[in-house]
């Protein structure tokens, strides 16, 4: 996929986010999203993988130091963790008056 077809559809699901929140308000919807930068999971090292003949661990620290290098957020590798986090927050009473935002972008769209 290329970076222009990646930002438009993550554009368009920031959109989508902040119009339904507005819409679904009426009743008593709340419409958040978590919206994460690049991170290393199982499934991405699968894909990559399949096209690289790299070994595992190799792969894995090329993945990570891109994700490193690609983030705003420097001194922190997004984990998973983080992302189940946020979306109990959002997810949370605390938030009862929150909607139409997105969190975990690490400063990125």
């Amino acid at each position: 996929m290329s970076p222009n077809a990646y930002t438009a559809y993550k554009h368009a699901v920031i959109g989508l986010t902040k119009q339904a929140g507005t819409e679904m308000g009426r009743y008593g919807i709340r419409v958040n999203c978590v919206s994460p930068s690049p991170l290393t999971i199982d499934i991405t090292l699968q894909f990559f993988r399949k096209s690289n003949p790299m070994n595992p661990e190799e792969l894995k620290a090329n993945w990570e130091a891109f994700c490193n290098k690609t983030a705003n957020l420097k001194n922190h590798i997004l984990k998973t963790q983080d992302i189940a986090e946020a979306a109990m927050y959002l997810a949370s009473e605390e938030l009862k008056f929150v909607s139409g935002h997105i969190l975990v972008d690490g400063g990125t769209q």
